[in-house]
């Protein structure tokens, strides 16, 4: 009777197996899967915030550059990234100060559970909206908290305007001139700049800007608005301000150097051919010329022009006017450069002849003689003293100083918006000039980006503006779960059909895991009672057919978890690897790679959740069947040995 007991017992051994194999995945399903907390636990223990704030976003940045700007679309004949975009580890390092990695999981965290609530089916809708207002709304403190501000101007506009000034010192010989006349060393260029800027572009400022720009994009994303723009202008406090900036860095400066050299000596060179020949052969090079004027030029009449230059150019630049036409009188310097150039004229003259070597013969002495009607002698007569012959032709020679050389010097010298543009072009080159229009723009009209500028520049970029269509959608309606879906109502986006799958699949564990539950221990009981006729010959009897069940499990989830749950993560992983020849491709393919690491520790936690279970039940059964056996042993002793 009782192996036939035993022979029944065998089926109910293999219902056994199933049921404890189907308690120990749901037992660890709750830790896992259905456990809300998991998701987030899994990114912090994945270091994915420090992950996106890093190796992504130093990926993405790289491939930004490396962008064709024809993709960027109409209106980009550069990349902007390329051209002016600070070296990605300062953007990366100053992104990083500003929201540091854990700042960022403080951010996140909240959608990572309200997505793992909805997977475990603790709740049946999907609700991002009010998190992204609430994200957006804790960044804005986490800067302010930070000091992002500050920092992106300590370490990002200072650290640029240093490069920049070290290029222009490199790269161009006049604009090295005229960063020294201006600033003197290098180093107090940069200094001056970056004094400038910090008056023009405040903190204040910045934030203020900055926040705006994440209100309007955040309003847009979530339906408060059906467009966004962001315009940033500076007030009319600000640009006064940097009308000032540039007049007080040129008085500040080597003004006499600058203006003379840089401005009025090329005007004058203009006017003048290579030397003036006056009577008597007597040269005077365009050279000595333009030093006599320069040496005419008192410095209180150079900082005057200098002054009025600062203010028309200062204008021209912020905006405030559409050109300049700026007049500089040379009338007073030519007026008191005449006695010097005469002085010069007459040293010329003396040394000239004073020069010549006495006549040698007659016919030198009459040729010597002739000579003096029209020009010099090439000897001097005896009898005659240089001296004699200077005297004579003096006064024809300096009296031609203002017919013949200053007459060629303008009266007036005129710098317009034109000549300042063609010095900016020949000091940079055309992005030179470009910058000049982009910083005029800025301080006149303000920079102003929109939703239309947006999805122009998304159009025609594989569905790119779909996607942006698709997430304003989520954000703003949410995603419900419906348990029943029509052939055509299945959610199109990949991503959510996957949630909702995991979610339907979660209900049923809810439902009926508990079945798991109580089934194991019932299998379990009537096992032992169909095999053995005591307690201890029952646990003997039940107890291998748990160790083997749960021997199963510990060799069996492996492959379990492949079948079942890995599809999940192969699907989410082909959906990010990107095509051959993909924008930021490498930047997607690492993304893959960081969610094929995260499976893989999933896998590990989950297979190896199960395996310490089943092991540790093994071999708790395996004591517990040591001990029945020893107990029944002890009893058949004690029977066959009874007490006397």
């Amino acid at each position: 009777m009782i192996w036939l007991r035993r022979i029944i017992s065998v089926p109910l051994g293999i219902a056994l197996l199933m049921s404890l194999f189907a308690s120990l995945m749901v037992l660890r399903l709750n830790d896992t899967f259905l456990n809300p907390d998991f998701y987030p636990d899994q990114l912090r223990r994945a270091d994915v915030y420090r992950f996106v704030m890093v190796d992504v976003l130093t990926s993405a940045l790289d491939e930004a550059r490396a962008l064709d700007p024809k993709k960027l679309g109409a209106g980009f004949d550069e990349n902007p990234v390329a051209v002016y975009g600070p070296a990605t580890p300062r953007i990366v390092g100053a992104v990083n100060r500003a929201l540091p990695p854990e700042d960022l999981e403080e951010l996140v965290a909240p959608v990572a559970l309200q997505i793992g609530e909805y997977v475990a089916a603790e709740r049946d809708d999907l609700q991002a909206g009010e998190h992204v207002k609430a994200m957006a709304s804790e960044l804005k403190e986490l800067m302010r908290g930070a000091g992002a501000y500050d920092l992106l101007l300590d370490q990002d506009v200072e650290t640029r305007i240093r490069e920049a000034v070290s290029e222009a010192l490199t790269a161009d010989e006049n604009m090295s001139r005229r960063i020294r006349y201006l600033f003197g060393s290098p180093e107090d260029a940069a200094d001056r700049l970056i004094q400038a800027v910090r008056r023009i572009l405040t903190p204040l400022w910045m934030q203020e800007q900055g926040e705006s720009a994440l209100d309007e994009v955040t309003s847009y994303l979530v339906g408060d608005s059906d467009s966004f723009e962001i315009r940033v202008r500076l007030t009319d406090m600000q640009v006064e301000a940097a009308a000032e900036e540039i007049g007080a860095i040129l008085r500040e400066g080597d003004v006499y150097e600058f203006v003379y050299t840089e401005l009025i000596e090329p005007a004058v060179r203009d006017s003048l051919g290579k030397s003036v020949y006056l009577p008597r052969g007597i040269e005077i090079t365009e050279d000595e010329l333009v030093g006599v004027l320069r040496q005419a030029a008192p410095p209180a009449w150079v900082r005057q022009q200098a002054e009025i230059l600062a203010d028309d150019g200062g204008a021209y630049v912020t905006g405030r006017t559409d050109g300049f036409s700026t007049e500089v009188s040379l009338v007073g310097n030519k007026e008191d450069g005449e006695s010097l150039l005469e002085n010069l004229a007459d040293a010329k003259l003396t040394e000239a002849v004073l020069g010549l070597p006495a006549c040698r013969t007659r016919t030198e002495a009459l040729a010597a003689a002739d000579s003096l009607g029209h020009g010099l002698p090439a000897c001097i007569p005896l009898g005659s003293l240089g001296s004699g012959i200077i005297e004579m032709v003096r006064s024809e020679v300096t009296g031609s100083i203002r017919t013949l050389a200053l007459s060629l010097v303008p009266n007036r010298i005129r710098f317009t918006d034109s000549d300042f543009r063609s010095s900016v072009r020949q000091a940079g080159g055309q992005e030179s000039l470009n910058l000049l229009d982009d910083v005029r723009e800025l301080f006149r009209e303000g920079w102003t980006y929109g939703s239309a500028e947006l999805r122009a520049d998304l159009a025609g970029r594989g569905g790119v503006v779909e996607a942006l269509d698709e997430i304003r959608a989520f954000l703003v309606d949410g995603h419900v779960y419906t348990q029943e879906y029509g052939s055509g109502d299945r959610p199109a986006n990949p991503v959510v059909r996957d949630l909702d799958a995991a979610h339907s699949q979660a209900i049923a564990v809810r439902r009926y895991g508990w079945i798991a539950y109580v089934l194991t221990p019932v299998l379990l009981i009537g096992i032992g009672i169909l095999g053995g006729r005591n307690w201890p010959a029952r646990v003997a009897w039940a107890a291998p057919f748990l160790i083997v069940s749960a021997g199963t499990a510990f060799v069996g989830v492996g492959p379990f978890y492949d079948a079942y749950f890995a599809p999940m993560f192969e699907r989410a992983h082909a959906d990010i690897t990107p095509q051959p020849g993909a924008d930021f491709g490498n930047t997607l393919q690492l993304v893959a790679d960081k969610v094929l690491e995260v499976s893989e520790t999933v896998r590990g936690e989950f297979v190896g959740g199960v395996r310490q279970a089943s092991l540790a039940l093994a071999l708790t059964t395996s004591a517990a069947l040591l001990a029945a056996l020893f107990w029944a042993r002890a009893a058949s002793a004690a029977s066959q040995n009874p007490r006397r």
